[in-house]
């Protein structure tokens, strides 16, 4: 009981100002930078129409990433897992608002850094004159555990169109447990003659939790002619 508490008082000292400011900046900091974090994507999803974006304030650009062992991250995601439900539920406020903060803090702080990586990680250092990225709002930080397997398996198939094939991606999963890799597995099977995996062409893991997850609405509108 004595360890619990302690895990509980630990947890609530590092939500506090100074980590809100160290979490920001790691995060802007991180994107692009494969040293700083183990895996991480920069992903985004928008329409346009005449040059501008359709749809105001709704999440368009995704950062996700998992954190590195030695960083304030990983342990509040540490500590997270040793808490009871009661302790949990007692804390969803605070953690809640220490998320809020964060966010916050990298929209009211870390703007110009943040617009200088997304153009250009996702725009391709095209300049300002083109896409001004006049609005990114910080719409969402997520901060939480990744379950024990945080992947979906991708099997590629050529089978001819109305073709039915059998699934395949659980079994690749618990072959691949010991350690072979998706190539020797299909090959092998393809060999015995299994019909399975006639028409399987390949497989692979794509990846879809992140321990941490920046949810940004970001303005990709092109400038409009004679606009300022």
């Amino acid at each position: 009981m004595t360890k619990v508490k302690s895990v509980a008082k630990d947890f609530d000292r590092l939500l506090n100002d100074k980590n809100v400011k160290y979490i920001a900046e790691y995060i802007v900091n991180s994107i692009g930078d494969l040293e700083e974090v183990f895996e991480q994507s920069l992903d985004y999803e928008f329409d346009l129409k005449g040059g501008q974006v359709i749809g105001k304030d709704i999440a368009n650009t995704f950062y996700n990433f998992d954190t590195n062992d030695e960083t304030v991250l990983n342990k509040i995601v540490s500590y997270m897992n040793l808490l009871t439900d009661k302790e949990v539920k007692d804390r969803i406020e605070s953690f809640d608002r220490f998320r809020k903060d964060v966010g916050e803090y990298i929209e009211n702080n870390l703007k110009i850094k943040l617009e200088e990586k997304i153009r250009k990680h996702i725009l391709n250092n095209s300049s300002k004159e083109l896409f001004p990225l006049r609005s990114i709002n910080i719409l969402d930080f997520e901060l939480s555990d990744k379950p024990e397997i945080d992947y979906v398996i991708v099997v590629q198939k050529n089978a001819p169109p109305g073709v039915e094939t059998p699934p395949v991606s659980q079994e690749l999963i618990e072959l691949s447990k010991t350690g072979r890799d998706f190539k020797d597995i299909i090959a092998e099977k393809k060999a015995s003659g299994d019909p399975k995996y006639r028409y399987v062409s390949g497989a692979y893991k794509k990846k879809y939790w992140y321990e941490v997850r920046l949810n940004m609405y970001v303005d990709y509108s092109a400038k409009k002619k004679g606009q300022v």
